[in-house]
């Protein structure tokens, strides 16, 4: 994760997504080369092995699906964070966004699904450990 990442400060928890392939997001039309890392009411991150980066600030449309849950979703966002890491063994890019206050509850219903299986499918969808403020 970005070491600026670390320096925000959550307001609503946020859950490591490790094993979740019915959820489907992105950035704009990127949709097919990003998958969602962290997710929560306030925000969330992507990798993508695109190597593309973006400059904050700027605010940016997300898509999100998620089968059973969700159909695709638009939700506007300010980009916090892009960056690419090339100290892995393939570069990849990162991004932190924090979704529009007007917008969060077009997610709520993911987000509430993240937080059941939190808490049945720990193998697969992780609560995070910072607390938020």
């Amino acid at each position: 994760m970005h070491p600026l990442a670390f320096k925000v400060s959550r307001k609503y928890p946020r859950y490591h997504i490790k094993d979740l392939p019915e959820l489907k997001g992105g950035i704009g039309g990127l949709l097919s080369s990003m998958r969602v890392t962290t997710m929560g009411a306030g925000g969330c991150a992507f990798v993508s092995r695109s190597r593309r980066i973006l400059y904050p600030p700027m605010q940016i449309e997300c898509v999100f699906e998620m089968k059973g849950v969700s159909s695709p979703v638009s939700v506007r966002a300010d980009l916090l964070y892009s960056f690419v890491n090339s100290k892995t063994a393939e570069e990849a890019s990162f991004f932190g966004v924090e979704f529009i206050a007007e917008d969060r509850p077009l997610v709520a219903a993911i987000v509430r699904k993240l937080e059941e299986l939190s808490e049945s499918e720990p193998n697969r969808v992780a609560l995070d450990v910072m607390k938020p403020q």
